[in-house]
């Protein structure tokens, strides 16, 4: 993970990066929130969560934790990301010409509005927080 770290915007370092926060953040920061304990190394009540929230939803619903699965949207959901489109390409190989063609014999009533095409998204998924 810390080489993951090290690469991204959150650590203020990273050269591929489009966003970076005002300040360097630790993974921590954003992933392990401080929540309520009883526990005796707590600090004025609070310690890091372990279930380093992130965008996996999928692991918590095929593992039926319903917890983890609502931690997880409502970190999502909390405005923690964006999704940045920014680049679109069409692709033009010979399958998709192919493809094409074989939609344009169907009677026009069974063709979609605009033939099929694969398209290339280019994305960026940058943290807000």
């Amino acid at each position: 993970m810390k080489a993951q770290w090290a690469t991204s915007a959150a650590s203020g370092q990273g050269a591929r990066s489009f966003y970076y926060p005002p300040a360097p953040q630790q993974c921590s920061g954003c992933h392990m929130p401080l929540v309520d304990s009883t526990d005796p190394a707590a600090r004025n009540g609070k310690v890091r969560s372990h279930r380093f929230i992130g965008a996996n939803t999928a692991l918590p619903f095929v593992n039926h934790d319903q917890e983890q699965l609502k931690l997880t949207q409502d970190f999502l959901r909390d405005g923690q990301l964006s999704v940045d489109i920014f680049g679109l390409t069409r692709s033009n190989d010979v399958a998709d010409a192919h493809r094409a063609e074989e939609d344009r014999r169907e009677p026009a009533s069974q063709r979609a509005r605009y033939p099929p095409a694969r398209v290339r998204i280019d994305e960026s998924f940058p943290p807000r927080k």
